[in-house]
């Protein structure tokens, strides 16, 4: 009997906690050079740049952990994965990945850990050529809990397409 438990995974409330945080701190970084340009007692306020730096400080931290929106989602027979970039400006592949392909693909798969980033690293079958994909997604801000559950169901994934013929994988 097939296993049919699906789940996803998502850090939705986490990604916008950080995006509305990064808007506060421009927010911020705004309001304190304009207060710098007003006469009389608030201009005081911002004598320093204190303000500024402060949030420039925290802005450049964030860029440098490199936060992800990240959503796995295994239900049904197609496995979708995504993965947004915080920041708003640009679109290329590394700050928006989608990848929505049958399970019956996936070979095998990896978590890697490294200082504060997680990544998972899929290896999927090319059956045109012969040879392997792969495909990586950030899975830095995501709890360990999720992160066990994302691997319990690649482990189903990966021995359930072990056990099947060969020909049932090439459909």
């Amino acid at each position: 009997m097939e296993d049919l438990r699906f789940i996803q995974i998502d850090n939705k409330k986490t990604f916008t906690f950080l995006r509305y945080t990064v808007i506060s701190l421009i927010m911020l970084i705004i309001l304190d050079l304009l207060l710098s340009q007003l006469n009389g007692s608030l201009s005081k306020l911002a004598e320093g740049h204190w303000i500024s730096i402060a949030a420039t400080i925290i802005l450049f931290s964030l860029v440098f952990i490199r936060v992800n929106y990240f959503h796995y989602d295994d239900s049904y027979e197609i496995l979708h994965i995504k993965s947004k970039s915080l920041w708003f400006i640009g679109s290329g592949p590394d700050l928006n990945k989608r990848y929505d392909f049958p399970k019956r693909k996936v070979v095998d798969f990896e978590v890697k850990n490294r200082l504060i980033y997680r990544t998972l690293v899929l290896h999927l079958e090319n059956y045109a050529s012969e040879s392997k994909k792969i495909r990586t997604v950030d899975m830095t801000f995501i709890a360990k809990e999720d992160v066990q559950k994302v691997i319990d169901s690649l482990k189903r994934i990966t021995d359930r397409n072990k056990s099947l013929p060969k020909s049932d994988l090439a459909l």
